[in-house]
């Protein structure tokens, strides 16, 4: 058995193990690429404000409230009405990894 070894590793996963063979790895990555690149164009053109408006599309969000992106990247959210606005701190979210499982030092189950 070596490192290469299906079952080796049960917490990590690799594209091949999972039955995408290099084409499929490859047409993964090139989507990726596409993404990324169609970002950071648009991030270049129109500036963050448009890359911030399709990133809170794709929020799930509560009825009555207004959000947005600001130049740390917290998400600042108000109810409709108030003036309160809750803070969602970026670099505290991405202290911890929310797929990690800390109990099992993976990805969650």
């Amino acid at each position: 058995m070596n490192d290469d070894d299906p079952g080796v590793h049960p917490l990590a996963s690799a594209l091949d193990q999972e039955g995408f063979g290099e084409a499929g790895a490859a047409q993964i990555t090139e989507s990726f690429a596409r993404h990324l690149m169609l970002t950071l164009d648009g991030w270049r053109v129109d500036g963050f404000d448009g890359v911030a408006r399709d990133y809170l599309t794709r929020m799930p969000r509560e009825r009555q409230t207004v959000q947005r992106i600001d130049d740390c990247g917290d998400v600042l959210t108000r109810r409709i009405g108030t003036d309160t606005i809750e803070r969602g701190d970026l670099v505290q979210a991405l202290a911890t990894p929310s797929w990690l499982d800390p109990a099992h030092g993976g990805p969650r189950l």
